[in-house]
């Protein structure tokens, strides 16, 4: 009898087990943080990533530095939150190739005369979603040396170094109008800093070492922005990486774009249909992953019911008894579990109207099943070979 209850419990804990895989497989086991903008948007990044210092210069085009966001990696992700006035036309473009890809070719456009970019080329348009007023461009750039931009304070990385009267001596007179310098340029300037700045030439290796060895080259740049339409301001999520963490700044553009909500009075188009997950969710969600974890949420509930019914049947309730609490108590360990880990949105409540529809079809087959003593833990106490089994063990 011990070996049997101990097999009971095990078998109800794996059938638990299986429903909880299933509803974290697709979130993951990362810590996150929600990020709430006061326009009726938020989304979920990272908690790796701290506030960052504000911009100190002021970009040139009508967008307005909201937030920054920085990772504690040795070559930082930066996410900037620029914030603008609200779209006086229709907002979002028209969802054609050639729209969208000269939509993106002039918000690139845009952001490297803003930005003092040298260049910006691979200019691709990315996600589209008309209910959440939402779009996304990815591009690559050609920023300036880490020198102009320490010399400007004006940069992607919004850097707030503050330099001392020589140092922004020698940057101003060996970069002069030029935004990147070559070795030979750097080494025939550097006689005209010392002359200029004072100092030897030796302190000037020094601090030109200090930099680091391509601080006067330029600096190739990843950069994935998502922009939200909504009524009352154009909300610009703009994310800068280095080449080495392009998928690391993918992954984040991912998880910005799954997560982000925009509540229905900010949306553009009011009749839309507020929904957590949206068809473009819905489109970069394996179809694969989402049909397992259905069959397996499932199967982790009815295998729950069954085993907890059994049990309870062994304990002396009755087969209908047994059946009838089981299945409520797993039925309300499936739905708590939804509830807590992802929240009442549209697709876990129509998982819900699942698990309840299998219970019931499973309902009376296996309380047939009981009651005619062919469970594999036992008979039903109410059947005759129940009784006859207890005598003889007697």
């Amino acid at each position: 009898m011990g070996r049997r209850r101990w097999l009971g419990t095990a078998l109800v804990a794996l059938g638990v087990g299986l429903f909880a895989q299933a509803s974290r497989a697709e979130n993951g086991e990362q810590e996150l943080q929600l990020v709430t903008l006061g326009e009726g948007l938020d989304f979920a990044i990272p908690a790796s990533f701290k506030d960052a210092p504000e911009l100190k210069f002021k970009p040139r085009f009508p967008l307005k530095p909201a937030r920054v966001f920085s990772d504690d990696a040795t070559a930082p992700l930066q996410l900037y939150i620029f914030r603008g006035p609200p779209p006086t036309g229709p907002g979002l473009p028209p969802n054609t190739h050639s729209v969208t890809q000269e939509y993106a070719s002039g918000f690139a456009e845009g952001l490297r005369s803003a930005m003092k970019l040298l260049e910006v080329y691979e200019v691709a348009p990315g996600k589209y979603d008309d209910a959440r007023g939402a779009f996304s461009v990815e591009f690559m750039a050609r920023a300036p040396s880490r020198a102009k931009t320490l010399l400007e304070q004006h940069g992607l990385e919004g850097t707030t170094t503050t330099l001392d009267e020589r140092s922004r001596c020698y940057l101003s007179q060996l970069l002069g109008d030029d935004a990147l310098l070559s070795e030979q340029q750097l080494t025939a300037r550097r006689r005209r800093a010392v002359d200029t700045c004072g100092g030897s030439t030796t302190g000037l290796q020094d601090y030109v070492k200090t930099l680091g060895p391509d601080a006067f080259a330029a600096r190739e740049t990843a950069l994935m922005s998502i922009a939200f339409f909504t009524r009352s301001a154009l909300l610009v999520n703009l994310i800068v990486a280095p080449p080495t963490r392009t998928r690391d700044a993918a992954a984040l553009s991912d998880m910005i774009w799954k997560s982000a909500t925009v509540q229905a009075t900010a949306r553009l188009h009011q009749q839309a249909v507020a929904s957590t997950e949206t068809d473009a969710e819905s489109e970069t969600r394996p179809i694969g992953v989402r049909v397992g974890r259905t069959l397996a949420s499932l199967l982790g509930v009815v295998v729950t019911a069954g085993l907890l019914s059994i049990l309870l049947n062994r304990r002396g309730l009755s087969a209908r008894r047994a059946v009838w609490t089981g299945f409520a108590a797993a039925l309300s360990s499936g739905g708590a579990l939804l509830w807590v880990w992802e929240g009442a949105t549209l697709p876990n409540m129509a998982l819900f109207v699942g698990f309840v529809l299998a219970l019931a079809l499973a309902y009376r087959p296996w309380s047939r099943w009981l009651r005619s003593g062919e469970t594999p833990i036992g008979a039903d106490h109410d059947s005759p070979d129940s009784t006859a089994y207890r005598r003889t063990a007697n």
